[in-house]
């Protein structure tokens, strides 16, 4: 009996501690199909309430609600659960060893039977928390946040109406706001999402999420879930925060405003409904803002897309007088320093706001007359707020280029265009340029070159930092306060252990020290009479001193410091002759003498054995080239020689030989005064010709320009074509009668006819206008006396310049009795400027059919005949400024008091002293 008392609690122990677990799994052996059997009932129960709870809140969402977090927790763990049952039973459906129905596999049976248990009692656990109906939903946040504006916002209205049109009345579903730094756009959208988030309030839901430079995908997606109040579970998971958003917005409208977009985002992979037909139209809408119009492209938006330019001169002043201060505006003294400084920031709403906050703190007239002299001499970096507000924020478009070269591409522009940022440039000089500093590589083929170049004016130009001229799409301009951003940058910027030193002030021309250390000189058009005596200039690679019409001489010795010098460009001076010395510039790469004074060439120059670009258009005094000097430069691929009208080539074989002997030539431009040295060079091997110009051909009476003269493999490389004194010419016919239909001048784009004093007429023979001259751009007819007509014109759909001065037999510019005319078009499409100097019997443009959408200057001086302007002058698009004697102008007569009225505006007085000489013209329209 002691003994039994002794052993009952041991056998206790061992029952309840080792058999009741042994019975438990050995049950899971010989039960699984009643674990089975109990997991799928506790899962029919769980389904019941996940479609109960989704039921409740798709009928919430309905009337503007949400689920609650916990019940989006809930259902995605109640999700997780059940897809582990199924998962389990289709386990227990495919076992392998079957007999009567049942598996012998213990092991199998084991697990099974296991995780049916387990799951079985998640199931009880999850099926605790389930909530009442009442806890399920909360109410959806508001359609959108209001944002704050700034108090002065002017000159917006036309962008918030264009907006406004492609959002009400569209169809569109996305569209693109761009422009340069500080121009508006983050303020602008701002407003679009205030008006439509409570003035306005079409949409279910307005998003406002800024992306930034560096694109974030979850970032994007959770600040578009925080605006729908919509949580987002399992954040690492990019396609399920997707769906999660899709879901939400497909039958919903919404307008998504993205600030600050730097690359493509693709709309899709954040979960956006793009293009989605379960809602009408204009109601899925996607507005961007960027500085690149490549991002538009890549996100596919073509024609929606609203171009923010700056301010115009009364905007920019109006905007400036509020930040300033009205009551400081009626100080005469600080009004007029106002005025200069505002018209210096060119209309960028930033530059505006920091200058004249700068201002507004000034009280002495000596800081702001200070202030005037930093900007009027381009240092806004020392303007207070300009370091720290304005270029870091301009500097993101320059960090955001895609290469190194392309960024000093863009540096270098800013050095030649320091005397005068808002002038217009022609895009092939700034290729020239970079072809010049060895940006663009040196491909057999020259035309990719230039290509590779025009490639990177328009990169510039997508990401506004360069901007688009009046006077056509050849042209480009920098805005002041970008080119001040690009001296920053290379006054800011370390290149390896050398900090590059640049000199672009004129005040400092004179300064030895200054020369000595500077790595770049531009000095570009100033009032530069001297340069210093003597200097020591190792480092220096660039030298730009083109225009200074004041520089006649250089001091004995001056290049001989220049070891380094790869880039000079003199042209426009007034020098005579070359110093010797220029042949120690053994690294010169480029070497522009254009519209230069000088007599001869040094036959030193030839000792420039690495230089590859010689530019030498307009050097009327050259005579000569002296012999054997030309086949020295055994590396040049460029030589330009256009309208050097004194320049007698001698077309002997030896000088035929020496161009030959140039293996890397691939350019040549030159003057011909006879058909034989025209043949000789034009065929020349490998080299292409850009440029001609024939004059002063003896005798000739009728020139053909077809396949017989320009044959079909060189023709297609002209760009420019001068025909001038050649006093007996009275017709030019281009093409012939059976012409081979491919043959054309696609690349000219420039066409002189100068004082051709016999020349009647233009006409073309077998092959139209806007065939053979597709490209033309500019024209310019001067001094030819007995040319009746240039209606041919109007067949030119790239025609951007027009100048015809001189010519007294023209009466009417586009006849109207010739038959076809204005069948070719009704307009001139691109036309920017047209120049009409000292037509004396001119009495009409054209009729009232031909319109000129694009026209934006218009001179006419010296044409008492002309008594009308043509009815439709003014485009839908453009107002033109037009240009002439005011006497001329007030006896002008008028279909009816309108339109005078609309054009009144527009009309400036020539300068006085003006005589409508070809330069002054020019000068004129680019005032």
């Amino acid at each position: 009996m002691a003994q039994n008392g002794i052993l009952a609690p041991v056998l206790t122990l061992l029952v309840n501690e080792l058999w009741k677990p042994i019975k438990k799994h050995v049950g899971y052996c010989l039960k699984p199909e009643t674990n089975v059997s109990n997991l799928t009932k506790a899962v029919d129960e769980l389904r019941n309430s996940i479609y109960t709870i989704e039921e409740t809140i798709q009928l919430g969402e309905r009337e503007g609600k949400r689920p609650k977090v916990q019940v989006t927790k809930w259902t995605e763990s109640a999700r997780s659960i059940e897809a582990e049952a199924c998962n389990i039973s289709n386990k227990y459906e495919a076992r392998t060893i079957h007999i009567f129905g049942c598996s012998w596999s213990c092991w199998s049976n084991y697990k099974i039977s296991k995780s049916a248990a387990k799951v079985t009692g998640d199931i009880e656990d999850i099926n605790k928390r389930s909530l009442q109906k009442d806890d399920i939903l909360s109410l959806l946040p508001p359609v959108g946040l209001e944002l704050p504006l700034p108090a002065n916002i002017v000159g917006q209205e036309h962008y918030r109406n264009k907006v406004f049109g492609c959002i009400e009345e569209g169809p569109t579903d996305i569209i693109g706001i761009c422009g340069m730094g500080g121009s508006g756009k983050t303020t602008l959208l701002k407003q679009i999402n205030n008006y439509y988030s409570s003035e306005r309030p079409v949409f279910d839901h307005v998003m406002f999420i800024e992306v930034g430079k560096q694109l974030n995908l979850m970032a994007v997606q959770q600040s578009i879930a925080s605006g729908l109040g919509l949580l987002l579970i399992n954040d690492g998971d990019a396609t399920h925060r997707a769906r999660a958003i899709f879901n939400f917005l497909k039958e919903r409208k919404f307008l998504l405003l993205i600030d600050d977009l730097w690359d493509m985002l693709d709309l899709v992979k954040v979960g956006i409904p793009h293009g989605s037909k379960c809602c009408l139209p204009n109601s899925q809408i996607v507005l961007i803002t960027t500085r690149s119009l490549d991002v538009c492209g890549r996100m596919h938006i073509s024609e929606n897309v609203i171009q923010l330019k700056c301010l115009g001169s009364d905007h920019s002043w109006h905007l400036f007088k509020e930040i300033v201060g009205g009551r400081k505006m009626e100080d005469a003294q600080i009004r007029g320093c106002a005025e200069k400084i505002a018209a210096k920031c060119g209309g960028l709403p930033l530059a505006i706001k920091i200058t004249g906050q700068a201002m507004a703190s000034k009280v002495a007239s000596e800081e702001r007359e200070y202030n005037l002299m930093l900007v009027e001499d381009s240092v806004f970096h020392e303007v207070s707020g300009s370091d720290n507000e304005l270029f870091p924020i301009l500097k993101i478009s320059y960090d955001s280029l895609q290469s190194d070269v392309i960024r000093m591409c863009f540096l270098l522009f800013a050095g030649i265009a320091a005397k005068d940022p808002d002038d217009d440039w022609e895009t092939v000089s700034l290729v020239h340029c970079w072809m010049g500093h060895g940006l663009l590589g040196e491909d057999d083929d020259i035309e990719r070159t230039y290509l590779r170049g025009y490639s990177i004016v328009e990169i510039l130009k997508r990401s506004f930092l360069i901007g688009s001229s009046d006077c056509g799409e050849k042209h480009v301009k920098m805005h002041h306060v970008v080119q001040d951003l690009a001296l920053w940058i290379v006054a800011t910027k370390q290149t390896g252990a050398h900090k590059e030193k640049w000199l672009v002030d004129q005040r400092e021309h004179t300064r030895a020290d200054v020369w000595s250390t500077a790595d770049r000189i531009f000095l570009c058009g100033g009032d530069i009479k001297a340069i210093p005596s003597s200097c020591s200039c190792a480092h220096l690679l660039t030298l730009i001193l083109t225009n200074n019409e004041h520089i006649s001489e250089f001091p004995a010795g001056f290049f001989s410091a220049m070891k380094s010098l790869i880039y000079l460009d003199l042209s426009g001076i007034q020098i005579q002759e070359i110093p010797s010395e220029i042949g120690a510039l053994t690294s010169l790469q480029l070497l522009d003498l254009s519209r230069t004074p000088i007599h001869s060439l040094p036959v030193e120059l030839g000792l420039l054995e690495d230089l590859r670009y010689l530019y030498l258009d307009c050097a009327l005094g050259v005579r000569n080239i002296p012999d054997g000097l030309l086949s020295r430069l055994k590396m040049l691929r460029l030589l330009t020689l256009n309208r050097c009208h004194n320049l007698r080539i001698n077309c002997s074989a030896g000088y035929i030989k020496e161009l030959k002997s140039l293996t890397m030539l691939r350019d040549i431009s030159f003057t011909v005064q006879d058909s034989d040295s025209m043949w000789k060079i034009y065929n020349l091997p490998r080299a292409f010709v850009s440029g001609l110009c024939i004059t002063a051909l003896e005798g000739l009476q009728s020139l053909q320009i077809s396949p017989l003269l320009l044959a079909s493999s060189k023709a297609r490389y002209m760009k420019a074509l001068s025909l001038e004194h050649i006093n007996l010419l009275e017709e030019i016919v281009i093409g012939q009668t059976d012409i081979d239909p491919g043959w054309c001048l696609p690349r000219l784009e420039t066409l002189l006819l100068y004082s051709l004093l016999a020349l009647q007429r233009v006409e073309f023979k077998g092959i139209e206008p806007n065939t053979c001259l597709s490209g033309l751009r500019s024209i310019s007819i001067s001094d030819c006396g007995n040319l009746t007509s240039i209606t041919w014109i109007t067949w030119l759909p790239c025609l951007e310049s027009v100048y015809l001065g001189n010519c007294d037999s023209i009466v009417e510019l586009v006849a109207n009795n010739e038959e076809g005319v204005l069948s070719a078009t009704s307009s001139f499409p691109r036309l920017k400027s047209m120049a009409l100097p000292n037509l004396k019997n001119l009495h009409s443009i054209c009729d009232g059919r031909i319109t000129f959408p694009s026209l934006m200057r218009l001179l006419i001086y010296g044409c008492p005949m002309l008594m009308k302007l043509p009815q439709n002058l003014v485009g839908v698009e453009s107002s033109p400024l037009i240009l002439g004697e005011r006497k001329w102008w007030e006896n002008l007569e008028w279909e009816d008091a309108s339109s005078q009225s609309s054009l009144l505006p527009f009309f400036r007085e020539v300068p006085a002293g003006f005589r409508g000489s070809q330069p002054e013209v020019f000068r004129a329209l680019r005032a």
